[in-house]
């Protein structure tokens, strides 16, 4: 079992949306989002820590992020749907 950690947004914590956008800051642990632009990066109360197989037992998509390297920023336009590189700046 891996006990790597990862950033969650809350809707993703709670299980309200899917996964659709993760990414590796190079100070962070992973970053899992609903990939939805109603989150403010800077809210403590908007974010929560989880281990990473909570995410990935569900969805083996998700195995992306335990191949992520600093600066990887991936989306995706639904579960199921392949991954796509999120270029830096856009």
């Amino acid at each position: 079992m891996n006990l790597r950690m990862g950033i969650a947004c809350i809707h993703v914590l709670n299980d309200t949306r899917p996964i659709l956008w993760v990414s590796k800051d190079p100070d962070l642990d992973p970053v899992l989002a609903c990939g939805r632009g109603d989150h403010d990066p800077d809210d403590p109360g908007g974010w929560g820590l989880s281990h990473l197989f909570h995410f990935t037992a569900g969805d083996p998509a998700l195995g992306i992020v335990h191949t992520l390297r600093s600066g990887d920023s991936f989306l995706r336009e639904r579960v199921g749907a392949p991954w796509r590189r999120r270029q830096p700046g856009a």
